[in-house]
């Protein structure tokens, strides 16, 4: 099974923040590993787009984007969800009209 975890903080120096729910979600993502199945941390409001893997974690940060009357479009739920299925499938999606294909 493949499981992702979408959160603001991770605890790792690579990442701009870290605190409770990073802790949580780092020590859920370790437990989850060990009865074999696929993890990815999804960590938004970064200050740039990079991927690595933290002890088999694969850790894809988002960067903030922000563009004056932009920036709640381009931060929103959609294109949050659009980063979570590319990182599984490894394919740029695209959207037509309300749809996602």
């Amino acid at each position: 099974m493949k499981i992702s975890f979408l959160t603001p903080e991770y605890p790792h120096p690579n990442c701009t923040h870290s605190a409770g729910i990073g802790t949580s979600i780092y020590n859920l993502s370790k437990a989850l590993l060990q009865q074999g199945q696929k993890v990815r941390i999804l960590v938004y409001g970064q200050n740039q787009d990079e991927i690595f893997e933290d002890n088999a974690v694969i850790v894809q940060k988002i960067k903030n984007t922000k563009l004056k009357g932009f920036s709640p479009w381009l931060n929103s739920k959609d294109k949050m969800k659009e980063k979570i299925i590319e990182g599984f499938t490894n394919q740029r999606l695209t959207w037509r009209g309300s749809e996602m294909v």
